[in-house]
């Protein structure tokens, strides 16, 4: 982060001072997938347990930071989860998909969940609908990615959440400790259209569950995310 900052002021200072606010942006979202990686894989305990990560350090200028989902690094998997939330009603359909660094489908879920009482809750829902079936096929190292900045702050923090959706988020963090490690990602929604498609599809539907596929009304939306993460 230092380096990042120590560069900036360089091109500021002494070159051009083109570098651009997405540039810094690729930037950041590429330190957190390298820091999961880290986490998962590179690690040095030190003698209190406490783990020491070492992200590799990055250019000035970077790409503008893409908009469509981005696979996640070679030997994880990322499992992107959405919801289809009906406020006056409560009615909540949850939609999940976990894929490899190529942007191939482990698996995919589509259900009807219990009523929820807030779009929060809804999403937490769909995070444990998707987790829940994907442990039961994989153990590795996983991304739990969710366009919910809330659902994603309480499960990146530390402390024990007080929110009204706590008992889902507490559920969410026990299937995550099923894996041999986990991290969490927040994205806009024009990088989770597939969990998105799917749990509406659900609701159009009914429920599903499919291996290595996608049900036909969403195939499309697969289709361009995988040629968009091979671009």
């Amino acid at each position: 982060m230092m380096w990042q900052a120590w560069n900036l002021r360089n091109n500021v200072v002494h070159g051009d001072g083109k570098d651009t606010v997405t540039g810094s942006v690729q930037y950041l979202t590429r330190l957190q997938d390298e820091l999961l990686v880290a986490a998962c894989g590179l690690r040095e305990h030190s003698d209190n347990g406490k783990v020491s990560l070492h992200p590799a350090k990055s250019e000035a200028t970077v790409p503008p930071a893409p908009s469509h989902w981005i696979a996640p690094p070679l030997g994880m998997a990322k499992l992107n989860s959405d919801a289809a939330f009906i406020g006056e009603t409560g009615d909540t359909w949850g939609g999940a998909v976990a894929r490899d660094h190529l942007g191939r489908v482990f698996m995919s879920i589509g259900r009807r969940l219990n009523r929820c009482s807030s779009v929060e809750e809804a999403e937490g829902a769909a995070a444990l609908l998707g987790l829940t079936e994907f442990a039961k096929r994989f153990r590795g190292q996983v991304i739990l990615e969710t366009d919910c900045m809330c659902i994603g702050r309480e499960l990146q923090g530390g402390m024990q959440s007080r929110s009204a959706y706590c008992a889902t988020l507490a559920d969410v963090k026990e299937k995550l400790s099923l894996f041999s490690c986990s991290g969490i990602s927040i994205v806009s929604r024009s990088k989770n259209k597939l969990a998105h498609e799917l749990a509406a599809v659900a609701r159009r539907s009914g429920d599903f569950i499919m291996v290595a596929d996608v049900p036909v009304d969403a195939k499309h939306v697969m289709r361009d995310e995988s040629v968009l993460t091979m671009a």
